[in-house]
């Protein structure tokens, strides 16, 4: 994941030039994150109905972001400036390989998100 937060870092410095684009690869990570999850809980909900009130599900998407930031907060967003300054040093290889991975990381949490709202209505 930490290659994740280097090329959300990177991708987003080129489109915002005049920002320091640190905190928002921190929510591009937790926002995809809590979209794979949410996929994740339709598909369950959808296989195994039961009911469940509006407000427990508000409620459980909110403790969740706050749960999903609060972690990443303490393993990306702290270390940031070790991942930025190491990751660069990676072999050629690697580097190629997680920039490679983060597209599809992304191309399919997108994809599987919007086949849920297709498919599972």
């Amino acid at each position: 994941m930490r290659d994740v937060y280097y090329w959300m870092y990177r991708g987003l410095k080129r489109i915002r030039r005049d920002d320091d684009p640190k905190f928002d690869a921190l929510l591009g990570i937790v926002f995809f994150q809590g979209l794979n999850i949410i996929v994740i809980g339709r598909v369950v909900f959808k296989l195994f109905p039961f009911n469940v009130t509006k407000e427990l599900v508000i409620l459980s998407g909110i403790l969740l972001s706050i749960c999903l930031f609060a972690i990443d907060y303490l393993l990306f967003y702290k270390k940031r400036e070790s991942i930025l300054k190491n990751v660069p040093g990676y072999s050629k290889r690697r580097l190629r390989t997680g920039k490679i991975l983060f597209i599809i990381y992304v191309i399919l949490s997108a994809s599987a998100f919007y086949s849920m709202t297709l498919f599972f209505d």
